[in-house]
């Protein structure tokens, strides 16, 4: 048993080590791997992860939440389901701790739409929350 740079643990014949068989767990050729193939080098950042959700969300027909987004007519903006770097250049990064938010549940993912706030603040805009909130003020109006 070996333990590679990265801290993991793998168990190794002497041979593959002594003639550079082995190098790593094998997190060296998932980098690298990753590194081949994204030309933006994001790939499993905050900020990729949520570009990655929302398009699917939008676009993807086996995406298990579409029928809240895409089903609805909520789409993403012609530049950022082309391209994460446009996405990333118009969002920046992602602080830790917050999420993509929509300011207006039933508009698209665009510029002016689109923000990082805390996740826990996140829930607070949900279409659910929002109609209850809109349904107890008309009950309230005189």
């Amino acid at each position: 048993m070996v333990r590679c740079e990265c801290g993991a643990e793998k168990t190794v014949r002497t041979k593959d080590l002594t003639i550079g068989g082995t190098v790593s767990c094998g997190c060296h050729r998932r980098r690298r791997m990753v590194e081949l193939n994204t030309k933006h080098g994001a790939f499993g950042t905050r900020e990729y992860i949520a570009w990655s959700a929302a398009k699917g969300r939008c676009f993807n027909p086996n995406d298990k939440s579409r029928v809240h987004y895409g089903a609805r007519g909520i789409t993403m903006c012609d530049a950022w389901s082309a391209s994460f770097e446009a996405f990333l250049a118009d969002m920046g990064p992602c602080p830790p701790g917050y999420t993509l938010e929509r300011k207006d549940v039933n508009g698209n993912y665009e510029p002016d739409n689109c923000c990082w706030i805390p996740a826990a603040d996140q829930s607070k805009n949900r279409r659910v929350v929002i109609e209850a909130r809109q349904r107890r003020e008309r009950a309230r109006a005189p």
